[in-house]
């Protein structure tokens, strides 16, 4: 799908900084306000264990490179399908997850919930309208979904081993001491095989967009 350049730029311009103001409101209630007691560091590690903040703060990083001026190897590198892909697939399994496991779990308010409404929702709905909007398309490849397969692994250990170190497990989906390690187990399990569609889903719409252009 081919698009006015300057329409991209505004979109990603726009999106950009929608994502490092409530990134920011996140970093400045989770590390700065509760870092008193020369805990900072305790609070940036926790500010960056949550995937909800990872993957908005890859997307922000994206964007800011995707809008700066000329060419350079750090924004070729971004603009890999594989890179772009994996993104896509990371921060729609963001909305996901918060939508149908979280989103009932607490009640936000005021900017607390409008840095929600940001994270969870326009900003992984804006980066998948770019994917589907900005492309190219065409160019992803099926052993992509295996690549992107890795980051969501680690995650899942990395947070086991984290709540087993600390009692913190990130969410109460991979709570072993309050739900057990089976039904962890099955809804982890859930979540790989639906991150595995969503990136099935996502190579397979690329490759119909690049039939579709050419027809």
């Amino acid at each position: 799908m081919r698009t006015d350049p300057r329409v991209s730029l505004i979109y990603r311009a726009v999106f950009a900084l929608l994502a490092w103001f409530a990134l920011t409101g996140y970093f400045n209630q989770m590390v700065l306000v509760r870092a008193g007691g020369g805990t900072f560091a305790a609070g940036l590690v926790s500010f960056l264990s949550y995937f909800t903040i990872q993957t908005n703060l890859l997307v922000a990083v994206w964007w800011t490179v995707a809008v700066l001026p000329g060419s350079s190897m750090i924004k070729e590198w971004a603009a890999r399908p594989v890179i772009r892909g994996a993104l896509t697939v990371y921060i729609s399994i963001t909305f996901i997850a918060y939508a149908v496991l979280l989103a009932n779990t607490w009640d936000p308010q005021g900017w607390a919930w409008v840095r929600s409404i940001i994270t969870h929702y326009l900003v992984p709905l804006a980066f998948v309208l770019d994917w589907l909007l900005f492309g190219p398309h065409g160019r992803s490849q099926w052993r992509f979904v295996l690549h992107w397969l890795t980051y969501p692994l680690a995650y899942f250990i990395f947070a086991m081993l984290n709540g087993t170190l600390t009692g913190n497990f990130l969410y109460p989906f991979f709570d072993v001491a309050a739900l057990g390690i089976g039904q962890v187990a099955v809804q982890t399990l859930m979540l790989l095989i639906l991150f595995m569609l969503l990136a099935s889903l996502l190579i397979g719409l690329d490759r119909r967009f690049s039939i579709s252009q050419q027809v």
